[in-house]
């Protein structure tokens, strides 16, 4: 099917749309095979009568929430979409209060239809076991869909050709994971081992006297664990707590403690980039005061870090992909916290002469 419109509608509202187009089969003759086929599949994975369906999109900002009735349950049914991002913002907890009814059973479904990371699915399972702890005595069931359980759920004999666009649009999602998994070495890390690979990290940095910042209540907020990744869950930040880097960095762009803020930059979302890690070191100062540093250190440091830009990204060391791949987790984050010390220990020596530079204008 050469025009296929699926080719053009590639963004997260197009996702919402479909899967509501999918569910919405149901309410007429002629697509009613299809709609009950994808609820009782992907949704539900019950074979429960299916008596009323009830459509809400961006009902409290879910993308889409359905209502349905079966002869054996009340469901409010969260389903959020994604491709190639993940969770942020205790979104769906958020989502969880919102709608829970007594009676009620919800069910939470995340779906994502590029290739979900073991860490992604630690994440997940984490933030289960908070929102379950958080709702009280409210029956719910969480799932995780791939675009694999999407297909397989398409599966019916039919003509239609909106479902056909689909079917072929998802074939070739799917074609297009399976080659990026050869590419990307974060798949490679299992799930159980994400938690101990965070932890290799940040002990390993606690070394240099980088430590792990926490909130008044003993929460970790310098290092974000899988739990909570940031706006983007390819991302883990962490905050320099360093007594002597603060100070210097204080006195030549004055402001308050905590501005730096180095992060690890996990992004990798086309074959062509070749940067599976990023280091990035964050500068949340005056914009003026932060480009007049960028200019000066930018003749003084080496090459191998990059020094950018206007916006709060200060400096960058990508980790190229020969570093990484095919290396257990320990040798990775072993990597990572070279570079990190790298990019740290290079900047801080430059501020002494940096304020010298200033003084002597």
């Amino acid at each position: 099917m050469e025009n296929n419109i699926f080719k053009y509608a590639t963004k997260e509202l197009s996702q919402d749309a479909t899967v509501a187009w999918l569910v919405d089969c149901y309410h007429f003759k002629e697509t009613k095979e299809i709609g009950e086929k994808f609820i009782k599949e992907f949704i539900l994975e019950k074979d429960e009568e299916i008596k009323e369906v009830k459509i809400i999109r961006q009902h409290y900002k879910i993308d889409v929430f359905i209502q349905i009735e079966t002869d054996k349950m009340s469901y409010n049914i969260i389903i959020e979409n994604k491709r190639g991002t993940f969770l942020h913002d205790n979104q769906l907890r958020n989502y969880v209060n919102r709608v829970k009814e007594n009676g009620k059973k919800i069910i939470v479904l995340l779906f994502k239809n590029s290739n979900i990371y073991p860490f992604e699915e630690l994440q997940y399972e984490m933030e289960q076991q908070d929102i379950k702890k958080d709702i009280g005595n409210i029956d719910i069931e969480f799932k995780l869909r791939d675009a694999q359980s999407f297909l397989n759920a398409l599966k019916i004999d039919t003509n239609h050709m909106i479902l056909n666009m689909i079917i072929e649009y998802y074939r070739e999602i799917i074609a297009d994971n399976e080659k990026l998994k050869t590419y990307d070495w974060k798949l490679q890390i299992k799930k159980q081992d994400w938690k101990e690979f965070y932890n290799i990290v940040i002990n390993e940095l606690k070394k240099i006297n980088i430590q792990e910042c926490r909130d008044e209540n003993g929460n970790i907020i310098g290092i974000k664990r899988p739990k909570g990744m940031g706006i983007q869950a390819v991302r883990t930040d962490f905050i320099i707590k360093n007594v002597e880097f603060i100070d210097k960095a204080n006195k030549i762009i004055p402001k308050s403690e905590g501005i730096w803020r180095m992060a690890i930059d996990w992004g990798v979302y086309e074959l062509t980039w070749n940067k599976p890690v990023r280091l990035i070191l964050f500068c949340n100062t005056d914009r003026e005061e932060r480009i007049k540093f960028q200019k000066f250190i930018k003749s003084k440091i080496k090459e191998e870090i990059n020094v950018t830009g206007t916006k709060n990204t200060f400096a960058t060391i990508t980790i190229k992909e020969e570093e990484i791949i095919g290396q257990d987790k320990e040798k990775i984050a072993e990597i990572i916290v070279e570079k990190v010390y790298k990019i740290y220990n290079e900047i801080k020596k430059l501020f002494d002469e940096y304020e010298k530079s200033v003084f002597e204008e």
